[in-house]
């Protein structure tokens, strides 16, 4: 599998990050390439299986995932359901460091096509969709935790 992680550190506490990163359902308010999000089924306090329609590029495309919190851990982890890659798995880490809240994001992604397929995960995918994502729902996170830090949500 081909993977992408990126890290940010947020100034705040790791409730309101660990929150924000969480409330998947109002990902299209502040994340730019989120259009619709929908959480379909709780299967249990901790675990949700959630619908998204993302536009990235140009191109459109809706996702369905299962999500597993772990609020004591500060850590989730989806695992796609469907979507157009063959296998895609997320996971978030938090951890405090005195005023900030530091965050590693990792998605490992299959496309599902022997040998060139791996050639398109690490020219195209990788650099033109996992990592400009990645990146983008970092700075969401961070700059809609800044607001809530400064009173404006």
């Amino acid at each position: 599998m081909t993977y992408t992680e990126s890290s940010i550190r947020i100034k705040g506490d790791i409730n309101t990050v660990f929150s924000v990163f969480t409330d998947m359902e109002n990902y299209p308010e502040f994340v730019p390439y989120c259009r619709e999000a929908r959480i379909i089924k709780e299967e249990t306090d901790e675990i949700i299986i959630v619908e998204m329609k993302i536009k990235i590029n140009g191109i459109t495309n809706k996702e369905r995932a299962r999500v597993f919190f772990s609020k004591s851990d500060f850590c989730f982890k989806a695992e796609q359901l469907k979507g157009v890659l063959k296998q895609l798995n997320w996971v978030v880490k938090m951890k405090q460091v005195f005023s900030e809240v530091e965050v590693v994001s990792r998605h490992d992604f299959d496309l599902g096509i022997p040998i060139i397929g791996k050639l398109i995960e690490q020219l195209i995918i990788k650099k033109f969709f996992m990592e400009k994502t990645e990146k983008a729902l970092l700075k969401a996170v961070k700059e809609k935790v800044h607001l809530q830090n400064n009173g404006k949500q």
